[in-house]
C-alpha cells in the first residue's frame, strides 16, 4: 500500500513514516519543501535499507498515495489543504492532528468551530473518507524503532471501511517484536524423520510436529520461538536461546553479572512471571562454570546451558477455537526475555 505521510518531516510525521516502512509499506515523505522531504526520506532509508520510502512536496505525495496521513501542525489545515485536497478526493485520509495552541508559555487544546481537526478536515475535502487516529502516540516513541508501542489507539470517523483499513494499520504498527528477522514458514518447520543413525530407537518418525520461528541464519546466536505438539496434544512452546556455541554463552554470563538488574526486571515481569515463572533448568550446571564466583548475582541463571522460557499445556483438556492466537499468546509473554537475550548476546567484554 502506498502511503503518504504531509507534513512528515517534523517528529510525529517522521515517527509514522518509519514506522509503516518497517512494517513493510510504501511510504511518500511530503513536505512544503521538495529538499526537506528526500533529506527526510534519505535519512529514514539509513536507518531502513529495505524500507520503500521516497520524498516529494505534499500535493505529489498525495495524489501518488491510496492513503494519505496528516502530520502536521493544526495551524497548517487550511494552507496545506488549498494545495492537496483535490488528489485526496476518494481517499482514506488519516488525520493525526492535535489542535493545540500555546497560552502563557502552555500548550492548550483550543477545538475548532467545525468541532475537531478531523471535521474540520472533512468539511476542506468533502469527498474523503476522514479517520482520525494516532492522536496521543508519542513522537520520541514512535522514531525508537526498538520501542514497543502498547495501549489502545482511539479511531473516530463516519467510514466503517475506512476505521477498519486504519485499525488493521494500528495492529500491524504495534506488532509485539518488530526485531524478529526474516523468517520462511517452510524452512520453519522441522523434519518429520527421526535421526536414527546413533540411535536404539529406528523409529523412523517424530512423533510431534515443531518449528522454530527465528532467523534461519542466526541458529545459536540469537533468540528464538518455539512450539511443538506431540500426539497426545500437549503443546510445548516459549521462546529464547537453546544450546548456544560457547561464546555465545559466554557474553550472556558476562551480561547477567554486569546488568544484573535487567535479568531482575526479566524475572518479575508480569506476563512473563505469570506464563512461565522462570527460565527453564535444562542441564543446569551444578557448579559455577570457569571464571565465575559462587557468590555472583543470579548464579543459578549463570549455571544454565539454555536462556529459555517453556509452558507446557495439555490442549485435550480444553481444545482451543484459535490455536494459533493461543500460541502467539505465549510468544507475546516471552518477548521481555528475547529482548534481554537479544542484548546480551551483543555483550562485549
Amino acid at each position: 500500500m502506498r502511503i503518504a505521510v504531509l507534513g512528515g518531516t517534523g517528529p510525529e510525521g517522521l515517527g509514522l513514516a518509519a514506522r509503516l516502512a518497517q512494517i513493510g509499506e510504501s511510504v511518500i515523505i511530503g513536505s512544503r519543501s521538495a529538499e526537506r522531504a528526500e533529506e527526510a526520506a534519505r535519512n529514514l532509508r539509513e536507518k531502513l535499507p529495505q524500507g520503500s520510502l521516497a520524498g516529494t512536496p505534499n500535493a505529489k505525495a498525495a495524489a501518488d498515495a491510496e492513503v494519505v496521513m496528516l502530520a502536521f501542525p493544526y495551524e497548517g489545515i487550511d494552507v496545506i489543504l488549498a494545495d492537496c485536497a483535490a488528489p485526496m478526493n476518494g481517499k482514506v485520509v488519516i488525520d493525526t492532528i492535535v489542535p493545540l495552541k500555546v497560552v502563557s508559555k502552555f500548550f492548550t487544546v483550543e477545538p475548532p468551530e467545525e468541532g475537531s481537526a478531523g471535521e474540520r478536515i472533512q468539511a476542506r475535502v468533502p469527498s474523503a473518507k476522514v479517520v482520525s487516529a494516532f492522536k496521543h502516540q508519542s513522537a520520541q516513541h514512535l522514531i525508537d524503532l526498538d520501542h514497543r508501542m502498547e495501549g489502545d489507539v482511539l479511531l473516530c470517523g463516519n467510514d466503517e471501511a475506512a476505521k477498519t483499513l486504519v485499525a488493521d494499520l494500528v495492529t500491524r504498527v504495534a506488532r509485539f517484536d518488530r526485531k524478529l528477522g526474516p523468517v520462511d514458514p517452510k524452512k520453519a518447520m522441522f523434519r518429520i524423520y527421526r535421526d536414527t543413525r546413533f540411535s536404539k530407537d529406528k523409529t523412523p518418525y517424530k512423533t510431534h510436529f515443531s518449528a522454530a520461528i527465528r532467523e534461519r541464519a542466526k541458529k545459536g546466536l540469537e533468540p528464538g520461538y518455539y512450539f511443538h505438539i506431540d500426539q497426545h496434544g500437549v503443546l510445548v512452546a516459549g521462546g529464547g536461546i537453546y544450546n548456544p556455541d560457547p561464546p555465545t554463552l559466554g557474553r550472556i554470563r558476562r551480561y547477567i553479572v554486569k546488568n544484573p538488574g535487567a535479568l531482575t526486571r526479566v524475572l518479575r515481569e508480569p506476563r512473563f512471571k505469570k506464563t512461565y515463572g522462570r527460565l527453564a533448568q535444562e542441564e543446569a550446571l551444578a557448579r559455577p562454570p570457569k571464571g565465575f564466583s559462587a557468590d555472583a548475582p543470579h548464579i543459578d541463571a549463570i549455571k544454565l546451558k539454555h536462556y529459555f522460557g517453556i509452558v507446557e499445556v495439555d490442549l485435550m483438556k480444553r481444545p482451543p477455537k484459535d490455536l494459533a492466537g493461543v500460541i502467539a499468546g505465549y510468544f507475546r509473554d516471552v518477548v521481555p526475555l528475547m529482548e534481554w537475550l537479544r542484548r546480551a548476546v551483543k555483550e562485549t567484554r
